[in-house]
């Protein structure tokens, strides 16, 4: 179904048009949600909205003339307290889809039984802060110094994990250092994933993220990786996982072992097939999950029960990652 808005004073005296578009006055409500269309016009993408957030069975919505041209177009569930059509155009054309519905809490009796689509996603070009470890503090003289930098750490309160920059210090003496020139930049992280009987480590690197996945939506993670052995070097499936609340990060225990034994609050959201990674020259891959509730922070590390024989040969190098 597609309703088209041609003329603002039609609208007026419409009755039907009126019973799904009334304006009236937004004091006493929580929020004002104003349209941009700044990204398209998908009403669900927190981008096309001002403040950035999808507006709610509490929120008072305006829309006028936008000046990206672009109009709102439903296709789901959406919801707000009541709605005001401040657009002057002669052409505005605001659609509803036959799979959409919106519910106007006010005309609703105050209330709106449809599960609104939060965000559709596609407004933030990469949830991972500093995803190229470009902005860093201090440049790096060894190991173990992802204090370094910016944004990311150690997922556990005593990890070893490794940052890396061609400003300092490149590697460490025992392992091969990564195929150059690197993906982006200066800056790349180091850790071991290897799955080894009686001797399981598992370094994992963790950052808040840049704004919290939604429940529901779907993500893809990308990433570059090489090996630091020759040809022994181990195999690997690279892993995510993810909170709800960045203050559970970092996981406050020691330890390497597989992540999903060291705290309720953290849930793999998605890996990788399992690959061999070279030294002679960086590796991407990507893989998609569904984020099962708001996730807040994210850890990367190797899969449970996928790794080298050796410990020794399971160091890998990550760089130019994305989560979109």
């Amino acid at each position: 179904m597609y309703i088209y808005i041609v003329n603002f004073v039609k609208v007026l005296e419409s009755i039907v048009l009126i019973l799904v578009f009334l304006s009236i006055d937004n004091q006493g409500f929580s929020q004002t949600s104003t349209w941009t269309g700044t990204t398209d016009t998908d009403w669900h993408k927190v981008c096309n909205w001002s403040p950035s957030s999808i507006p709610t069975s509490s929120d008072f919505v305006v829309i006028p003339d936008p000046a990206s041209g672009n109009y709102p177009v439903i296709e789901g569930n959406a919801q707000c307290k009541d709605l005001d059509i401040t657009a002057t155009s002669g052409n505005l054309e605001i659609k509803v889809t036959s799979g959409g519905n919106l519910c106007n809490a006010s005309l609703n009796g105050g209330a709106c039984t449809n599960t609104p689509i939060l965000d559709n996603g596609g407004c933030i070009s990469n949830f991972l802060p500093n995803p190229s470890f470009e902005n860093f503090s201090c440049c790096p003289s060894g190991n173990t110094q992802m204090s370094c930098v910016n944004s990311w750490q150690d997922a556990t309160s005593a990890g070893t994990s490794d940052y890396w920059n061609t400003c300092g210090s490149t590697n460490i003496v025992i392992l091969n250092p990564p195929p150059m020139p690197l993906p982006d930049g200066n800056g790349y992280l180091g850790f071991y994933a290897a799955q080894v009987a009686g001797a399981d480590f598992f370094e994992q690197v963790g950052a808040c993220l840049v704004s919290n996945l939604s429940t529901g939506v779907n993500y893809t993670f990308s990433y570059n990786i090489a090996g630091a052995a020759g040809a022994s070097q181990g195999p690997i499936s690279l892993a995510i996982y993810g909170t709800t609340n960045c203050a559970n990060l970092p996981i406050t225990v020691a330890g390497t072992a597989c992540p999903s034994t060291l705290s309720g609050s953290w849930v793999k959201l998605g890996n990788s097939a399992t690959f061999t990674p070279s030294n002679a020259f960086w590796t991407s891959g990507n893989f998609s999950f569904t984020a099962p509730s708001n996730i807040a922070a994210v850890i990367i590390t190797g899969n449970c029960g996928v790794g080298g024989t050796s410990i020794f040969d399971s160091y890998f190098y990550l760089d130019d990652l994305s989560l979109n």
